[in-house]
């Protein structure tokens, strides 16, 4: 039940939308997102900060949490729930975490 956003090497626009109907439809109880960083950084950029915000806080909305999102590069992965990020939705935008 997985949704696959295709965008070009710099971004992609992914829709909310898409992603909790595709949830919801699928009677989740919650969610986790994936994207892919093919540059091997692992950082999370502004847009993965703002974006993910914007999930937890419609996921908290309908009752349908984003239980973590994760980056993930040839090399490993970073994941927000376990370096602190997702806590009570408390995402801050600015804060380089690595």
């Amino acid at each position: 039940m997985g949704s696959r956003f295709v965008g070009t090497l710099t971004e992609v626009a992914a829709s909310p939308r898409e992603i909790f109907q595709r949830a919801l439809l699928a009677n989740a109880y919650a969610i986790i997102i994936a994207h892919n960083h093919p540059s091997g950084n692992l950082r999370p950029s502004v847009q993965d900060k703002q974006f993910t915000k914007r999930l937890y806080c419609l996921g908290q909305d309908l009752n349908l949490p984003l239980l973590d999102a994760l980056i993930v590069t040839k090399d490993g992965y970073w994941s927000m729930q376990e370096n602190g990020q997702l806590l009570g939705g408390e995402i801050d935008e600015a804060t380089d975490f690595v």
